[in-house]
């Protein structure tokens, strides 16, 4: 180990600086970035966020919510639509979604050999998806 570097803070610290095109590039990024931020934020990450918190409240429009804690949830798992309503989504997710993926996937293909009459074939099946 005779060229080894002694690893200081001083050489740390020149090695980590940030130049100034760097950091233009870095505020640009950001700048680009921000749209996409805001829209998140007030989108998605808020809503999601009230949503949670008026899940635990007895809330109705005409008057503010009253903090009830896990009173909904204990009264939805006992509701036997819940439980109706959960089959029905399991059954979508387990048995719909995957054939209609692999229904997808095999005209994809389908479509994408290069045979003749596919090409006769394929543009109803493309306008019927719209």
């Amino acid at each position: 180990m005779k060229n080894a570097e002694v690893m200081t803070l001083d050489s740390i610290k020149k090695k980590s600086r940030v130049t100034k095109e760097t950091r233009k590039q870095y505020i640009a990024a950001y700048i680009f970035l921000l749209p996409w931020l805001i829209g998140f934020l007030g989108l998605v990450l808020g809503p999601m966020i009230s949503s949670l918190y008026l899940s635990f409240t007895r809330f109705d429009l005409l008057n503010p919510p009253e903090w009830i804690g896990l009173a909904n949830y204990s009264e939805m798992f006992q509701d036997t639509r819940w439980i109706a309503s959960a089959k029905v989504t399991m059954t979508f997710v387990f048995i719909a979604v995957p054939t209609q993926l692999i229904a997808a996937l095999l005209v994809a293909v389908l479509l994408n050999k290069k045979w003749q009459p596919l090409d006769f074939i394929g543009l109803p099946i493309i306008c019927l998806h719209y």
